[in-house]
């Protein structure tokens, strides 16, 4: 693994965003929201070795992007999610049932496909809490799970996402409890008021999910919702946008352009739609490609829906404020699932590990199962797991002491990003 100055990196990858001409400003007319999103970004980087990793991934692309093979395991290129670790993963109403599978697709491209193992195993490592001998068993149990899949599944089409029946552990429990998840009980969690008074719960865009813009800007993105509704007309159809706001979440993505909008739809159902602007993805940007494309959006949509065990049913593209952005509805059920969920001891992330390694080498064989399965790769099973053991051990020794690194030196990063 190339050796780099995280420092460096860091501040180039994160001060184009908190410069004037990207600002997104509050509806005050001063507060820049966007810089504000980059100072949380940092403050989750210090806050411990897996919040870095989240939000470093061009760090880690750069240093893997001239590998032919991460793992040295001989695996194809294919559709890769790229940026792929334990909080990439959630619960989510797909167009037939509640599922458990890969959510965040920001960083979606073509690449090996064991770069997704390799993040992921590196991501196991650095969970807080059990000790590091059971994390260790905890990766050696995501590597066979994945074998396993694969030689089960084989030439299996359809390759269906993991429901309930196929859950155990705390993602049963998961799915159980969003099975259970109102739309009343998801519109108190994110609103204000009660009918036509209804808004998004706004804040302090310090400490808030949601915070009001602009209204110049506020209407531009309203306009940006209605053009992804005319072009998916049989997903949705909008009869009024309510509010607008700046939303704050995420890591990696924090600092990109990104609003919540409350919208009335078919029968006055309310409903809550994000877009999000969609950048190239930190691997072809290592490998000389632009940062943004007009098509970008449209590319993450269209991967989601290949990729996805059973898609987002309200998924698309739009432009916002000029560039390319992905478009998807919030759901009542979705839950993107946080360590603190399945860290409590070993066993149990082993058991969260294995199901995240099986939903893994499901989308791999959605991207590409001829290429798959017909790879040096597949025929490895038990091999991969002292591959894996050695690339995760190495990458979570080097972003803990990156991290370690940012801690004593953030004051100079953050002054140098300009926040």
């Amino acid at each position: 693994m190339a050796k780099r100055d995280p420092l460096a990196a860091i501040i180039e990858q994160n001060r184009p965003f908190a410069q004037a001409e990207h600002a997104v400003l509050a509806d005050d007319g001063k507060t820049n929201l966007t810089k504000i999103a980059v100072a949380r970004k940092l403050d989750a980087l210090v806050a411990s070795p897996f919040g870095f990793f989240r939000g470093t991934f061009p760090i880690f692309a750069s240093d893997v992007a001239a590998a032919d093979s991460v793992l040295g395991s001989g695996a194809p290129s294919a559709e890769v999610v790229g940026d792929l670790h334990l909080e990439n993963f959630g619960a989510y109403r797909g167009k037939e049932e509640l599922v458990f599978d890969v959510n965040d697709f920001d960083e979606v491209t073509h690449f090996a496909v064991d770069i997704d193992l390799a993040r992921l195993a590196t991501s196991v490592l650095l969970v807080d809490g059990p000790p590091v001998a059971e994390k260790e068993q905890a990766v050696t149990a995501l590597v066979r799970a994945a074998a396993e899949e694969m030689a089960r599944l084989g030439g299996k089409f359809p390759v269906r996402a993991i429901t309930r029946e196929k859950a155990v552990g705390r993602v049963r429990e998961i799915l159980d409890e969003r099975r259970t998840e109102t739309s009343e009980a998801f519109l108190k969690a994110n609103t204000k008021g009660l009918g036509r008074s209804m808004r998004l719960n706004m804040g302090d865009p310090l400490t808030a999910k949601y915070t009001a813009l602009e209204r110049d800007r506020a209407k531009e993105a309203a306009r940006a919702l209605a053009s992804y509704a005319t072009a998916h007309a049989a997903d949705v159809s909008i009869k009024e946008v309510i509010d607008v706001a700046y939303r704050f979440k995420g890591t990696g993505s924090l600092g990109r352009y990104r609003v919540s909008l409350l919208v009335r739809c078919e029968k006055d159902r309310l409903r809550i739609f994000e877009i999000k602007e969609a950048l190239t993805s930190a691997l072809d940007v290592a490998r000389g490609a632009p940062l943004r494309t007009p098509q970008r959006g449209a590319a993450i949509a269209s991967a989601i829906r290949r990729l996805q065990g059973d898609p987002w049913p309200s998924v698309g593209a739009t432009s916002l404020w000029g560039v390319s952005a992905l478009v998807r509805e919030i759901q009542p059920e979705e839950e993107k699932l946080r360590v603190g969920r399945y860290a409590h001891s070993g066993r149990e992330l082993a058991d969260y590990a294995a199901q995240c390694g099986r939903a893994m080498v499901r989308l791999h064989l959605r991207g590409g199962a001829r290429a798959l399965l017909e790879s040096e790769m597949a025929a490895k099973g038990e091999a991969l797991v002292p591959r894996t053991l050695e690339f995760a051990r190495r990458c979570a020794k080097q972003v803990i002491d990156d991290h370690a690194t940012l801690r004593q030196n953030q004051a100079r990063v953050r002054s140098a990003i300009g926040v």
